[in-house]
């Protein structure tokens, strides 16, 4: 097959340069320069529309406007890449990306932020088009690896962007700058794409695939928003919910808890604390730092509780008292110290959740058990920023008292209906036995009727009476 012009021109580059010699270093690079750019503008935008007229429930509709218009182009765009290609479809995104942050810088209006909001919105895949050109270009046994790379260099662009983002919107015109700088950051990764990522299959050979384009894309999302309402619906259908809805209801509750608070994080801080976009911006890069460390050792918690369920429930106990304590009026010292370990309970309860519907669930059906997940905590991205914005308008305090009072009532439900599988198996093999038992008009083992004590009584007297009769 002869490769086409532009497979050519990345490969002489690579070679040329003698850079990139792992085909997905290219990739780990794009990855941290989205994040890197989103977040030096992401923690800007609910405060610059409050800057210009917008109430916290109008920045609330602000974000619940582009997490509905991801939630339904997700599955959309990953069919695209199915078969225009995975480079095709990044280049998409990145320039339309671009051009989507470069139009907040003229967005002087509630109305233009709404209309900047809509290319990003629709377009904004790349974090998850990224990992779908890994899966194509590696082995399964080193998906995992490069997968692990990928958000590593992600999570590095998302610590060092809050603070480059503060400091320069603290200067003059500054939310113009920083909006003109992160359509330059994606642009800089259109360039690098272009030049250094060759495609990856032809579209004949994609059209061939005998897999789902949207199973294919859902494989590699991890926190991303994702939606389907057909797919959506067919699993909803064949989850066992009479053994399963209590472990939704609480994921669902816990992650809506957390998204909630941080929400309007940014426009919370200011208006709590009077605090700068560079404090800002610190304050959420050094979460970001706490995350990423918690992540090296959660396999050794796990290990050490031996227990998801526990694990979980003593995770969601403290998040209810951290939320709890971030609501209180307390100094800014305290409210920093108070919320760094919401980055350790967030990182190891997605950890302990997605373990514990492991094991409570089929092994036949994890994909479905998984996709149903990825579509409830969608649903719950897109209401959140409209919850914590309401909330919000009562008091500032508002998303942290919703998030524990949604917190509190996952743990009601994990001590009402315990989520060790062990437990739950050992109860109904109990209560089904008992109700066999009983159906039949026997008794549990261990327990003896008033008839069989009626009997042996009579065999007694019988037998002292033979044997006084004998004598």
């Amino acid at each position: 097959m002869v490769a086409s012009t532009d497979e050519k021109s990345a490969y002489q580059v690579r070679s040329k340069w003698g850079l990139f010699k792992d085909p997905a270093f290219p990739i780990y690079i794009s990855g941290f320069l989205d994040m890197f750019g989103v977040s030096m503008i992401l923690p800007l935008i609910m405060t610059h529309a409050r800057d210009i007229g917008a109430s916290p429930v109008v920045a609330g509709f602000l974000g619940s406007t582009y997490g509905a218009l991801q939630l339904f182009t997700s599955p959309l765009v990953g069919q695209w890449s199915d078969v225009a290609g995975r480079r095709m479809t990044l280049l998409v995104c990145l320039i339309m990306s671009a051009c989507g942050y470069t139009m907040f810088a003229f967005a002087s209006t509630v109305v233009l932020m709404f209309v900047a909001r809509l290319p990003l919105g629709i377009f904004k895949h790349s974090q998850n088009i990224g990992k779908s050109y890994l899966a194509d270009i590696t082995t399964k046994a080193d998906q995992t690896s490069k997968i692990g790379h990928f958000n590593a260099a992600s999570s590095i662009g998302f610590i060092l962007g809050p603070p480059v983002g503060g400091h320069i919107d603290e200067l003059k015109g500054g939310f113009y700058l920083v909006s003109v700088l992160t359509g330059f950051v994606f642009l800089l990764n259109f360039v690098l794409i272009w030049f250094t990522v060759p495609e990856t299959h032809s579209r004949k050979e994609r059209m061939r695939r005998n897999f789902s384009s949207t199973d294919s894309f859902k494989q590699m999302q991890s926190d991303e928003l994702n939606f389907n309402s057909k797919t959506f619906w067919e699993a909803a259908r064949q989850v066992n919910w009479h053994d399963l809805w209590d472990l939704y209801l609480i994921k669902f509750l816990l992650g809506a808890s957390v998204i909630v608070f941080r929400s309007n994080f940014s426009l919370m801080l200011q208006e709590k604390y009077h605090t700068t976009p560079t404090m800002n911006g610190y304050i959420i890069s050094v979460n970001g730092v706490v995350s990423a460390l918690v992540g090296f050792f959660t396999g050794y918690i796990a290990d050490y509780y031996n227990s998801n369920a526990k694990l979980l429930l003593h995770l969601s106990i403290f998040q209810v008292f951290t939320l709890s304590c971030l609501s209180l009026p307390t100094p800014l010292w305290l409210f920093v110290i108070s919320i760094l370990p919401l980055g350790f309970i967030t990182t190891i309860a997605r950890v302990s959740s997605t373990s514990l519907t492991f094991e409570r669930g089929n092994k036949e059906e994890v994909g479905i058990l998984l996709g149903f997940q990825q579509s409830c905590m969608s649903v719950a991205r897109m209401l959140g920023p409209m919850v914590a914005g309401i909330a919000q308008e009562v008091t500032t305090s508002g998303p942290g008292i919703v998030g524990a009072v949604l917190s509190l009532c996952a743990v009601f439900i994990m001590i009402v209906r315990p989520q060790d599988p062990a437990k739950r198996t050992s109860l109904k093999n109990h209560l089904t036995s008992s109700s066999k038992l009983l159906s039949h008009g026997g008794e549990p083992k261990g327990t003896v009727s008033s008839n069989n004590v009626e009997k042996m009584t009579e065999k007694i007297k019988l037998h002292s009476y033979n044997s006084k009769r004998n004598s």
